[in-house]
Order: structure tokens, then C-alpha cells, then sequence
């Protein structure tokens, strides 16, 4: 009996990778998103020399959740070529994560602005080129900027997703009043 006990021991340890790592995506996890950003925004509140910030990115798929419907497999095969553009795209500094429902998260640390911002138009070029079927797949995208004078505000990532997914509804309530006021 006690030779099977390795059968207790992979299982955890399954169940533990599969809690770190989106299976699909190959990358990790809003638990690990969590722990990193906790650890990085308590450097960002306690450095002494103010140099320390981080910028913390939201892309979110639009729509995803009728192509997840009714199109499993393509739904999970987009999944794999968003993020294979994000690690293709982003620097090996920047830390990838899957958090779910359609939602990517970049957590970039101390990248001057010229930076980030070229990482993040190649990456909405390349998002662009990717088809589920025939049509172009849509994307929302949101972004945080933390530095040591609003890092205290946002103790947790569910606040900043919070932050993030509020600015891309009101991004989206925007778009849609410009539009409407051109026609």
C-alpha cells in the first residue's frame, strides 16, 4: 500500500501546475499575477530613490465568449495565438500572464515610455494579423501606470483590474458616442 503513495504526490503536483499555468495558453495564471504584483508593488512603495514603477497592461478579447460557445476548438486555438504574439511581442522582462475569460495581463517594470509604448504598437499590429474563420478578431485594452505616489491606492491586482476594466467600458462608451456623433 505505502507504493502508492507517489499516486497522492503527482496528483498535487498536477493540481498545482494546473493552478499556476493556463493549460491552453502556456502561460501563467492570475494566482501568480497576484503574488508578483503584490511583491512588485511593495518595491514600488518602499525604494528609497523613487526610480521604481511599473505598468500594468489589460487585453482583453472581445467577444469571446460567443466564439467560446459555439466554437470550442477555435476559441482555444486563438487563445494559443494571442499568446504566442505576446511572447513573441514582449520583452523577456515583462512578465505574461492569462487570467481568463478572454483576458491577458503585461506587467512591465521600470520601461522607459518609448519603450512601452513601441512593445505595445508592435503588439496591436500583430494582434491585428490574427483571423478566427474570416473575421479579425477584436480587442479591448486597458493600462495602469504605478509609481510610489499612487502604489498605495491599489494594494491588490483585483483593484487594478478593476481600474483597468472600468476604463476600457468607459474607452468603449467613447468609441461609440464618437461614432454615433459622425453619422
Amino acid at each position: 500500500l505505502s507504493g502508492w503513495r507517489w499516486i497522492d504526490r503527482n496528483r498535487a503536483e498536477v493540481n498545482s501546475y494546473a493552478e499556476h499555468y493556463d493549460q491552453i495558453t502556456k502561460l501563467q495564471t492570475k494566482y501568480n499575477a497576484q503574488k508578483i504584483y503584490k511583491k512588485a508593488q511593495r518595491f514600488v512603495m518602499e525604494d528609497q530613490d523613487d526610480s521604481r514603477w511599473l505598468n500594468t497592461t489589460a487585453i482583453h478579447w472581445s467577444h469571446n465568449r460567443q466564439i467560446r460557445q459555439f466554437h470550442k476548438r477555435a476559441y482555444n486555438e486563438m487563445l494559443r495565438e494571442i499568446a504566442k504574439v505576446l511572447k513573441t511581442d514582449r520583452l523577456p522582462s515583462e512578465s505574461l500572464y492569462y487570467i481568463g475569460c478572454g483576458t491577458f495581463l503585461i506587467i512591465s517594470f521600470n520601461l522607459t515610455k518609448q519603450t512601452y509604448d513601441h512593445r505595445n504598437a508592435l503588439t496591436r499590429q500583430d494582434l491585428q494579423q490574427l483571423k478566427i474563420g474570416q473575421a479579425t478578431p477584436q480587442f479591448k485594452w486597458g493600462t495602469k501606470y504605478i509609481n510610489k505616489d499612487n502604489a498605495a491606492r491599489f494594494p491588490e491586482l483585483k483593484e487594478i483590474i478593476r481600474h483597468i476594466d472600468r476604463d476600457m467600458e468607459t474607452d468603449l462608451i467613447v468609441e461609440y458616442m464618437k461614432g454615433d456623433n459622425a453619422n
